[in-house]
């Protein structure tokens, strides 16, 4: 709307989706900046013009946690994600990692019966 949003030096437009709202910043695809299309990975400079893109089928992303500067938007990050956890872990799943989930379980361990 022509606002101006303070922001940390270096940041990207997930902070200014965060910084309007948490649920813009949660479902933030991309961004406008002075009239071209940028990525969420884009280094917004002083004076810079940002339309927030938002999308229903994005997601936030863990690795959104490194591209954020502010404290605010780190914050909401981690809340979705715990919020996420506990409603996986109420419905009685579990939480893996993807590279940990394609292991094979670990063997199991060696008797320790002696021989006399």
């Amino acid at each position: 709307k022509g606002d101006i949003v303070p922001l940390p030096r270096g940041s990207s437009p997930l902070d200014l989706a965060y910084a309007v709202h948490s649920s813009i910043g949660n479902r933030c695809a991309g961004a406008r900046v002075n009239g071209r299309l940028q990525s969420i990975h884009a280094v917004l400079r002083n004076g810079d013009r940002v339309e927030v893109l938002v999308s229903s089928q994005v997601e936030p992303q863990q690795s959104w946690l490194a591209l954020v500067a502010s404290g605010r938007a780190r914050a909401e990050l981690r809340r979705f994600f715990n919020a996420k956890r506990r409603a996986v872990r109420a419905a009685g799943g579990d939480i893996r990692l993807p590279a940990l989930a394609a292991l094979p379980p670990p063997p199991p361990p060696p008797s320790t019966v002696r021989a006399t």
